[in-house]
């Protein structure tokens, strides 16, 4: 019975030593006292990122002189003695980004060449969207002189003998408003 238990114990610590030195031969197996990691422990995977092309087209913030409509009115028709010239469905941009659509009126003085666009809403308020002088047709050319080139067609026509351009209409424009012939009309609103 001697032998059995000697040879017992003999195969066990074989046994033993064996599989430990298996053991130890593998370095990516953890052992006893590692830590076995929650997360693999791998390279994140980083996505093919796009350059933004950054457009060259800006959105700056407007300042809009506004009123009343009767008020502007006075200053574009009555202090610039301006006649309406062309009528179009125009839209204004708030810098908030919302988009307001509105008549839009450009004012013409063909005497003095000043020139103002003006975007009337249906709340009975108006707003100069700018305003300026010296209004002139464009060349077709860019290298010709506007006053050596007449324009073509209807529309604003080069003046005789430096008396500045004229406005030809067709048809005659209908305005349903007072003209007004001084400031005063500016003080009665405020």
């Amino acid at each position: 019975m001697n032998r059995i238990t000697t040879w017992t114990i003999g195969l066990c610590l074989a046994l033993l030593l064996a599989c430990g030195s298996v053991y130890a031969q593998d370095p990516t197996l953890p052992g006893p006292n590692d830590e076995v990691p929650l997360v693999p422990k791998v390279p994140p995977i980083t996505p093919e990122v796009q350059p933004e092309t950054k457009s060259p087209l800006m959105k700056w913030p407007a300042v809009f002189d506004c009123g009343p409509t009767g008020y502007i009115l006075g200053v574009v028709k009555g202090k610039y003695n301006e006649i309406e010239f062309i009528l179009s469905n125009g839209f204004v941009q708030l810098p908030d980004g919302r988009v307001l659509q509105a008549p839009t009126l450009i004012y013409l003085n063909p005497q003095t060449k000043t020139y103002s666009v003006v975007a009337h809403f249906s709340n009975g308020h108006s707003c100069i969207i700018t305003s300026g002088k010296d209004l002139q047709p464009a060349p077709q050319n860019g290298n010709v002189n506007p006053k050596e080139q007449a324009p073509k067609g209807p529309g604003l026509k080069p003046g005789k003998d430096n008396k500045g351009p004229y406005l030809e209409a067709k048809p005659e424009i209908e305005v349903n408003f007072e003209r007004v012939e001084d400031d005063r009309i500016l003080a009665l609103l405020n």
